[in-house]
Formats: structure tokens, sequence, C-alpha cells
């Protein structure tokens, strides 16, 4: 039932990955220029396998930079206290829902510090959904980045999916225009 199970593994990569940790020690008595040789040769035979491996090598490196800092007025909320907390406010807010491995998410998240900056009657939330899973949990997040416009009565008024800067604008202006109207 794993990964691995033979039923789902074509037989020429189980074959070679049970004789991964024989080639390894190979690999110990060979010069640089064998090595090469031979990885060249165990992914020529390969392909799939070597695009697995190109993609958990992007993955791995994406996960290992720096997210980018949102910076404006953008709080970010790391407990389910500080999650009800901005909830209660009274005032309308525009919660941005992203996950540190997600692509798009580090292109929004310049982009949603500089939108705080430009619609200040509107409060800006950042929810890490690995970290906060409660908060994705009642907002039904399933992809990311998502953002979500609650109202000042803290109901929900427009969920965007996925990184779309003129859709997100359109809400703020929208949400901006009720807090004018609330003041």
């Amino acid at each position: 039932a794993g990964l691995l199970h033979a039923s789902r593994v074509p037989t020429g990569t189980a074959l070679a990955l049970k004789r991964l940790p024989a080639m390894m020690s190979d690999l110990l008595d060979m010069s640089p220029m064998e090595i090469v040789e031979a990885i060249y040769n165990f992914f020529a035979k390969r392909p799939m396998l070597l695009g697995v491996f190109v993609l958990w090598i992007v993955k791995f490196y994406q996960a290992k930079r720096p997210f980018p800092e949102s910076g404006g007025r953008v709080e970010a909320v790391h407990t389910a206290e500080e999650w009800e907390a901005a909830k209660k406010r009274g005032r309308p807010m525009m919660v941005d829902f992203f996950a540190t491995w997600c692509g798009p998410c580090r292109t929004a998240a310049p982009v949603f510090g500089d939108l705080s900056n430009v619609f200040p009657g509107v409060d800006f939330v950042k929810v890490d959904v690995d970290q906060l899973r409660v908060a994705a949990q009642e907002c039904k997040v399933n992809a990311m980045p998502t953002f979500i416009a609650f109202d000042s009565s803290g109901k929900v008024v427009e969920t965007i999916r996925g990184f779309n800067q003129r859709e997100i604008e359109r809400v703020l202006t929208s949400l901006s225009s009720e807090s004018k109207k609330d003041n």
C-alpha cells in the first residue's frame, strides 16, 4: 500500500531501488568522473525517476529560501487567540492564507504589504496555513494563496483563490468604501 509497492513501481525502477545501497557503496570506490558517468547511466535508463528527483530538488531549494516579508501594515497571526482577536476588531479585514513552500504566495507577500498602505481603512492579516490550521479549516482554505475578505461584522464577503492582484484590489476598494460609511 506504500509509495514503493511493487504493483505501483515499474520493474526496472523497483530493482534499481533495491540495489541502491550496494550502488552507493560502489560509489566510494570510484573516481569523480566514474561517479558522474554512473549517475548519468542510472538516470538515462529511468527518465521518470530523474523527473521526480529534479522536482524534489526544486521543492527542497524553495523551502530553504526565506519567505519574503510582507511589510506595510500586515499583521502575522500565529495563534488561535490572535486569530479570534483579529476577527473581533469590528473593522473590515483582508486575510492572506499562505504557505511558505508556495511560489505564488511568495510573489503575493510584498504586494499584499504594499496594498495595506494604500487601503488604511482595512486590516491586513496573514496566516501561515501550516502553522495555524484551525483558521485555515474554519475558513475552508484548500488552495494557496487564498485571500478572504471579512466585513466589519466579521462575515466573509469574498474569497479569492490564487494570486490575482486586480481582483484583490477590487475587493479592497469595496471593503474600504464600507469602512468609510461606518466612520
